[in-house]
C-alpha cells in the first residue's frame, strides 16, 4: 500500500529559533520587549499537538521530541542568549478542542506564537484567530495550500510540500512502476484527502478507478474498502492518518478472508512483518488463489526465501520466471535486506520489516 508518511517537526526547530528570536525582537530594540511571552532571556512558544485520539498514533511523539530538541538548544545556551521554552497541549484531533487549548495557549499562558501545530481540520479552526490576534504561526504541520495565502493569513506559515503536490509526485510513481495498473484511492474527507486526490488525478486521470472518502470521526471504513476492492484495483493509495491506515489494512484482511476478491491480481503493496524470534528462513510465494504468502502451507509457486543469521537477513530469488527484485534491482544471489527495504514479485511489491 503507498501511503502519506508522517513528517518530523525536528527538521524545522533550528529554524523556529532563529524566526522566532527575530520576530521578537520586533520593536523591542533587541534588549527588551512588551510582546507577550518574551523576556530578555527566553521566548515561550506553544502548540497544539493529538496527544491521544485517531491521529495520536504516528504523531503523539512529535510535540515531546520537539521538546527535548528545545531542551537540548537551551542548554548549550538557547539562540542569541534566550532559551525557548515549548508548552504543547492535547486536542485529541478533535478541531472544537484544537480552538479551547489554543486559546488558552494565547490568553492564559502568554505565549508569543504557535508552532507546528498538527493537523489540517484542526488548524484550519484556529487560523484566522490567531491572525486577528496578531501571534505569529509558524510552521504548521499540515500540507494545506491554505497556509500560503499571506495576503490573508500574514501570520502563518507553513512548510510541508502542499497534499497536491504530493499526490503528484505519487501519480508519477505509479505511472512509472505500475503502468496501466488500476488504481483505488482511500482518503480523508477534507483539505487534507481532498487535495492528494486532485494531485493523483492530475497525473493519473481514468487509471483511477475507485477513490472513497473516510471521516475521522467514524472508525467502520468496511463499506470504502469493500467498493474499492470490487472496483478491481490493483493499486492502493492511501491519503490518512495512521490509526485509519490501520483501519484500512485490517478491514482489506477481514475481507479478503471472506472470499476472493473479484480482481485477478492483489493489491500491489503489502506489508511484511518478521517476528524476531523467528530465525528460520521463510519462503516467499503465491498460494492456488494468487495470493501472495509468507512461510504458509498453502505455498504453490515459490519466488524467493528470506533467511536470517546473526543480526543480518538476506533475501535470495528462488528461479521465478520474471525472477524477484530487491528495492526496483534484479536479485542475483543471497543478497542483505534491511528494514523498509522492498521485495518485488511481478506486479506485487511487500515491504520488509522485522518487529
Amino acid at each position: 500500500m503507498m501511503k502519506t508518511r508522517s513528517r518530523a517537526m525536528l527538521g524545522v526547530a533550528g529554524c523556529l529559533t532563529a524566526a522566532a528570536l527575530v520576530a521578537s525582537g520586533c520593536g523591542s530594540g533587541g534588549s527588551s520587549s512588551s510582546a507577550p511571552g518574551v523576556t530578555k532571556t527566553s521566548v515561550l512558544i506553544g502548540s497544539h499537538q493529538p496527544l491521544t485520539g485517531p491521529a495520536a498514533p504516528g504523531y503523539s511523539e512529535i510535540a515531546p521530541a520537539a521538546k527535548a530538541f528545545f531542551q537540548y538548544l537551551n542548554a548549550q545556551g538557547g539562540v542569541n542568549g534566550r532559551k525557548i521554552n515549548l508548552i504543547y497541549k492535547d486536542d485529541g484531533y478533535n478541531p472544537t478542542k484544537t480552538v479551547d487549548v489554543t486559546k488558552q495557549l494565547v490568553l492564559q499562558n502568554k505565549v508569543f506564537a504557535i508552532w507546528g501545530g498538527l493537523g489540517t481540520p484542526t488548524h484550519t479552526k484556529v487560523v484566522d484567530f490567531l491572525n486577528s490576534s496578531r501571534v505569529p504561526d509558524l510552521f504548521v504541520s499540515s500540507g494545506c495550500p491554505c497556509w500560503d495565502d499571506g495576503s490573508k493569513h500574514p501570520y502563518t506559515f507553513g512548510w510541508q510540500p502542499n497534499y497536491t503536490i504530493e499526490g503528484k509526485v505519487l501519480g508519477q510513481y505509479i505511472k512509472q512502476k505500475f503502468p496501466g495498473k488500476k488504481v483505488g484511492v482511500f482518503y480523508q474527507d477534507d483539505d487534507f484527502g481532498q487535495g492528494g486526490l486532485a494531485g493523483l488525478k492530475e497525473q493519473l486521470g481514468s487509471q483511477i478507478v475507485s477513490a472513497k472518502p473516510y471521516q475521522p470521526t467514524v472508525t467502520n471504513v468496511a463499506p470504502q474498502i469493500t467498493a474499492i476492492q470490487k472496483s478491481g484495483a490493483q493499486v492502493l493509495v492511501d491519503f490518512s492518518i495512521p490509526a485509519f491506515t490501520a483501519l484500512e489494512r485490517l478491514t482489506s484482511t477481514a475481507t479478503d478472508a471472506q472470499g476472493p476478491a473479484p480482481a485477478p491480481d492483489p493489491m500491489t503493496l503489502v506489508t511484511v512483518a518478521l517476528p524476531l524470534d523467528d530465525r528460520a528462513a521463510l519462503v516467499i510465494g503465491r498460494s492456488r488463489s494468487c495470493d501472495v504468502v509468507l512461510g504458509h502451507p498453502s505455498v504453490s509457486r515459490r519466488h524467493a526465501e528470506l533467511a536470517h543469521a546473526g543480526d543480518l537477513w538476506w533475501v535470495t530469488d528462488l528461479g521465478s520466471t520474471n525472477g524477484s527484485q530487491l528495492n526496483g534491482r534484479r536479485i542475483q544471489g543471497p543478497e542483505v535486506i534491511r528494514p523498509g527495504d522492498e521485495i518485488e514479485l511481478g506486479t506485487s511489491v511487500m515491504t520488509f520489516q522485522v518487529e
